[in-house]
């Protein structure tokens, strides 16, 4: 049975959680992220919708007008914006930093010199400072990012072709219904970037607590696998280049900017950026490599 976060959380703050556990735990906290975004993301679609189509509908046989439209898709940006923002967010960021130290644990186990859990340091708070702050933009501003112009688009569609408030509210229903839910997929995505993030910063600083000088790129390989991730699986990547991206995110205060420190390459792209089998670009020193990545590092202490 896999541990619940609540007990994992309560693990970590007692140091007491090895290697066999990290694993399960780390799992445990992605399916529980991503339950909590794709339950509260349908649940809020779910009463936009609603608040949307009876507001067309209270007034049944009339034309719809301009103002009609703006009135109906009010609730969405309300529903979707900040109300998702703020019900998601004490539990993303738990996951997010107990995957951070629960990383951490698993390199401090790999390392036999380690007898003692070393204690979080400025670095260590400064680093879950600014993943807070990173994913925490992108589950605030989703709608208004990647959904508000597409509600707008179909408004206008429905607005033009001259229905009835009521025959509009079932339009509304129908086709934003669809977008809205294509969203599902994007959430899954989300929390594997997120969490993976997470814990190659986490694993990052416990590398050079440690005296870890290198670690190595490990895939998941499946049939989900990406061509990236199969190039750079077995890479051997220097702590300190690691180091030096995870220096170069954290004076990063624009979220949209770390796609310039942190960019998901082609694998052609990556074949210039390897020297060998040894990652030397900083851009290419830690996973996510993609959007929905679960590639992680592991330390090299032989």
């Amino acid at each position: 049975m896999p541990l619940s976060r609540e007990e994992i959380l309560t693990l970590i703050e007692l140091g007491r959680i090895d290697a066999l556990l990290e694993g399960d735990a780390l799992e445990r906290l992605r399916v529980e992220l991503k339950d909590l975004l794709l339950t509260t993301w349908d649940a809020r679609t779910r009463q936009a919708l609603t608040d949307a189509v009876r507001r067309l509908e209270s007034a049944g046989g009339a034309l719809l007008a301009a103002e009609d439209v703006e009135e109906a898709l009010a609730p969405l940006a309300r529903q979707l914006g900040a109300r998702f923002g703020a019900e998601v967010t004490p539990g993303l960021l738990a996951t997010i930093e107990g995957s951070y130290e629960l990383a951490q644990l698993g390199v401090y186990d790999q390392v036999p010199a380690i007898t003692a859990r070393p204690s979080f340091n400025l670095v260590d708070e400064k680093a879950i400072r600014w993943l807070h702050e990173y994913e925490g933009y992108f589950v605030r501003n989703h709608y208004d990012r990647l959904l508000q112009e597409d509600v707008q688009r179909i408004g206008s569609r429905v607005l033009r072709e001259g229905l009835t408030r009521r025959e509009a509210g079932q339009a509304f229903r129908r086709e934003l219904g669809q977008r809205l839910g294509q969203s599902q997929s994007y959430w899954e995505g989300f929390a594997d970037s997120a969490l993976t993030r997470a814990q190659e910063f986490g694993r990052v600083e416990a590398y050079q607590k440690a005296g870890v000088t290198a670690a190595r790129i490990v895939a998941v390989r499946d049939d989900r696998t990406s061509d990236i991730c199969n190039f750079l699986h077995g890479k051997t990547v220097p702590v300190e280049v690691m180091a030096a991206q995870r220096d170069d995110l954290l004076a990063t205060s624009d979220p949209e900017a770390v796609k310039g420190v942190a960019p998901w390459l082609t694998v052609d792209e990556a074949r210039r950026a390897v020297d060998g089998d040894t990652v030397t670009d900083p851009r290419l020193a830690t996973p996510p490599y993609h959007f929905n990545c679960r590639t992680r590092s592991v330390a090299i202490t032989d």
